[in-house]
């Protein structure tokens, strides 16, 4: 996993095991429905000590600290573009004069700014609104390198210039957001693409039946067994990363696989003992 370079893949994997190996402990000593099994525990301790060993070398880390150079970088390396910037705003306070200006300007500099080409240019035209990227480029590197950062941004500039109130309950529809650009933050994504009532209907049975599952595992002694406990686990873990990085629950693999595991956890707490 962690050669796929992303930051859930990491957490995935190294969280993954340690949470794996205590909910086997709390099952061997406490609930005492498992047989000790020394060998898959060690093997487990190997796996993570050899993952945490590579971490430094790993895509994720290092993909976060070239970022981080090249968010450094940028801001070292824009002072000649920031006093352009400055007396051309100056000069022009307001009006078409002053649109003309930002336009020609973020045309020409925006990859100083370290702003994504397809940002700019497709997702949201900087010709139509460059006083939205006039904001975003007076904003730190760092902040400017994230791209959920600059999504949510794009979107939020998106619902304020339509002006709709059932923009919030209804959302914007999924083929617009797309159109802009796929949030990577499932949920957030869903209450734009859906609204609050879309989101809840389409992602929130999810969360629901794991709630009440993780409730009848707490208030029924026998419900705690290490199948329920593993099946919770693993929901919790693949919430968490729809959360975390997107473009999850949009999609029929991820969602299938969900139901499949919330579906065997559902007949597993229902049935009778």
């Amino acid at each position: 996993m962690i050669e796929l370079g992303t930051k859930v893949a990491l957490i995935g994997l190294i969280g993954g095991i340690i949470i794996g190996i205590l909910l086997y402990v709390f099952h061997l000593f406490i609930v005492k429905d498992v047989t000790k099994n020394g060998k898959a525990i060690l093997v487990a301790l190997l796996i993570e000590i050899g993952a945490m060993a590579i971490i430094p070398f790993g895509p994720a880390i290092q993909r976060y600290n070239y970022e981080k150079f090249l968010a450094q970088q940028s801001d070292n390396s824009l002072t000649v573009a920031k006093k352009e910037l400055t007396a051309g705003l100056k000069k022009y306070p307001s009006g078409k004069k002053r649109k003309q200006f930002l336009t020609e300007f973020i045309e020409e500099h925006y990859q100083d700014y370290a702003l994504s080409k397809k940002f700019v240019t497709k997702s949201y035209p900087y010709k139509y609104d460059p006083k939205f990227w006039l904001k975003i480029m007076n904003e730190p590197g760092t902040a400017r390198m994230q791209n959920r950062h600059v999504e949510k941004a794009m979107l939020d500039q998106v619902v304020k210039t339509n002006n709709n109130k059932l923009d919030m309950f209804l959302g914007i529809s999924y083929t617009r957001e797309t159109n802009i650009f796929n949030l990577e933050r499932d949920f957030t994504s869903q209450i734009y693409s859906l609204g609050w009532i879309g989101m809840l209907l389409f992602v929130g049975p999810y969360v629901a039946i794991m709630l009440y599952a993780f409730v009848k595992w707490l208030m029924n002694k026998k419900k705690r067994t290490y199948l329920i406990s593993s099946m919770l686990l693993s929901i919790a873990f693949m919430l968490f990363a729809a959360f975390s990085s997107g473009n999850v629950m949009d999609f029929l693999t991820a969602s299938f696989i969900l139901a499949f595991v919330e579906g065997g956890l559902l007949v597993e707490i229902k049935a009778k003992n």
